[in-house]
């Protein structure tokens, strides 16, 4: 039963209080109240029952001073958390529970809750339930027995109560308040009993079908990044393994803390991303793509230490061949370039020289055909008339004083000598 819901809460009447109070409270309730009637009748016919009363006290506070017990019944009653030091752990550990639909901050209460309950003396209740009984005049209970099959119901009682209080809260917050047991449970090197099991089953359930659904999803994109391992469809398997991986991170801790290997969601994505990235690497060279990959899946994994040391030896590995096919390409490409450079120095070197232009730059007067064959292999028409001219020259020089004479006589005679001798010096 809730807190609110408890035969002394709802009649406002102490674990201290007789019989004869209790039948009064409930007859002044009844007056009051008339709509409630059958409310009330219900409560006092557990208080006035000493074996049902017992349930009731274990979830009220026994062996608590009456102003004490003032105090936590009207905060019970307006649903408002109140603390109060040096309460015995039964009475702390119900005024936990006062309030817990309005609180945000769960995960601290339930580990208190948690341990207290898993701790707890049964000889101890016993104590404190008869002597709270000796003073309301009911029946001591007689042995650890009794105290120990209502206690089971007492686990029943808080379970029920943290159930409404998660389904008040965002998603986000549950799943944080989850995550924050967990991490306390493995401070604790896994000690934690019904409380938070309870707890955290009722988050399994809660997210057991969307992390199906994120699983399937996740895998699927890796797929698609082995078929095109591009930006955006790296970056979507990326953000797949982000959203699942929240998710899944309370219940992965959890196992650590437990030492199973039950890591839903995480082991599945785990190894197909080891086959995914073996292939982008060895198949496709896209180191970079699995590098990605496989820094996100160490963030969700990163509490899982066996994982992060299979990642990290991963990661170092693929980085290591990435530089080194990055330095054989740069030496290739090095090595390309010098032969490029080398095939143009030699083309350079071996072409023909263009013949300088003249000083005054202008253009040179082409020679006359004759003059342009080389004098040691003249042609055969430049001999011919070679040939030609010589003859006419040797007739001229016996001409001329022939004709000189004829002309003027002897002195034209031997002015035609002279011009004959004249003519066969040139």
């Amino acid at each position: 039963m809730k807190l609110s819901e408890n035969p002394f809460c709802i009649l406002g009447v102490s674990i201290r209080d007789s019989k004869q109070v209790i039948d009064e409270k409930a007859d002044d309730r009844c007056f009051d109240e008339p709509e409630r009637e059958e409310i009330f009748e219900k409560a006092k016919g557990i208080l006035l029952n000493p074996q049902q009363r017992l349930q009731a006290e274990l979830g009220w506070f026994p062996d608590v001073q009456p102003q004490e017990e003032q105090r936590l019944l009207a905060a019970a009653t307006k649903q408002q958390t109140i603390y109060m030091s040096g309460m015995n752990k039964l009475a702390a550990m119900n005024q936990k529970l006062i309030g817990m639909k309005q609180k945000v901050q769960l995960a601290n209460d339930i580990v208190y809750l948690d341990n207290a309950y898993r701790e707890m003396d049964m000889a101890q209740l016993l104590a404190w339930v008869n002597r709270s009984r000796s003073v309301s005049g009911f029946p001591a209970v007689q042995g650890v027995e009794a105290i120990e099959a209502a206690w089971y119901e007492v686990r029943n009682n808080i379970r029920e109560q943290l159930q409404e209080a998660v389904d008040n809260m965002a998603a986000a917050q549950y799943t944080e308040t989850a995550l924050e047991v967990a991490k306390a449970v493995l401070r604790q090197q896994g000690k934690y009993g019904g409380i938070v099991q309870d707890f955290m089953d009722g988050y399994r359930l809660s997210v057991e079908q969307q992390l199906e659904e994120w699983e399937e999803h996740t895998l699927q994109l890796f797929d698609k990044v082995l078929d095109n391992p591009s930006s955006s469809n790296v970056q979507a398997a990326c953000g797949a393994m982000d959203k699942g991986g929240r998710l899944a991170r309370p219940l992965t801790v959890m196992s650590v803390a437990e030492d199973k290997n039950n890591f839903c969601y995480v082991g599945p994505v785990y190894n197909k991303l080891c086959d995914v990235g073996l292939n982008l690497c060895k198949e496709k060279e896209e180191y970079g793509a699995a590098i990605t990959l496989f820094e996100k899946l160490l963030l969700i994994a990163n509490d899982i230490p066996s994982a992060v040391k299979n990642i990290e030896e991963i990661l170092k590995f693929i980085r290591e061949v990435k530089e080194e096919e990055e330095a054989a390409s740069a030496k290739a490409k090095q090595a390309q370039q010098q032969r490029r450079h080398t095939a143009q120095t030699t083309a350079q070197y071996n072409a023909p020289s263009v013949p300088a232009k003249k000083a005054d730059d202008r253009p040179v007067r082409p020679a006359y055909h004759s003059t342009m064959m080389s004098p040691e292999t003249p042609s055969s028409s430049s001999a011919g008339s070679s040939g030609d001219s010589g003859c006419g020259g040797c007739l001229l020089l016996f001409l001329l004083p022939a004709i000189g004479g004829a002309i003027a006589g002897p002195f034209g005679f031997v002015i035609g000598i002279v011009l004959a001798f004249m003519c066969s010096d040139d």
